[in-house]
């Protein structure tokens, strides 16, 4: 792998930064209709699903489909294709996914997506995550390998970010 998967997510976690950090409050809070999500609606929302992509690596077990043989049933290529070129195709989110007014401001959100990520970093750093071929389910997606789980994650964030750049190019944006 060019490029290994704490590094994947540092540079998708700073990324995500950038696209939110020069935001006032006003903006952070912008929703251009009631169905759309402000930007820090969407931050929670991915802090809340990288918390739920934790739990999942930290809860695979051996009884999870031992006859896989691969480190990867989706692939980042895969994930990247249904998560962020797919964006037309709209899943609504869980209910235990779905922002619910978590995050005060963007200096709150930022200090508990950190907080998450450097969780994420953690456990995938102390585990051979890229070794792995357990599997756990993905309540859409189907089995999903660790690495699956860690590549899902970054895709997803990368989903939110354009998610966050339309919501930035929206002509009601506030200046």
């Amino acid at each position: 792998m060019s490029i290994n998967l704490s590094d994947k997510i540092k540079s998708n976690t700073a990324k995500l930064h950038e696209s939110y950090n020069s935001l006032n409050e006003g903006q952070v809070r912008f929703k251009p209709a009631d169905n759309c999500w402000s930007v820090l609606e969407c931050l929670e929302h991915i802090y809340l699903i990288d918390k739920a992509v934790l739990a999942a690596l930290t809860g695979i077990t051996h009884e999870n489909i031992p006859d896989n043989v691969r480190t990867e049933l989706f692939g980042p290529e895969k994930l990247d294709k249904l998560l962020v070129k797919g964006r037309s195709f709209k899943v609504p989110a869980p209910d235990f996914v779905k922002p619910a007014g978590k995050f005060t401001n963007s200096a709150d959100a930022a200090q508990h997506l950190d907080s998450i990520t450097k969780r994420v970093i953690e456990y995938i750093n102390s585990y051979p995550v890229e070794q792995d071929v357990r599997t756990y389910k993905h309540p859409i997606l189907g089995y999903m390998t660790p690495t699956d789980w860690v590549h899902f994650l970054v895709s997803h964030t990368e989903r939110h970010i354009h998610q966050i750049e339309e919501l930035k190019a929206n002509a009601l944006f506030p200046a």
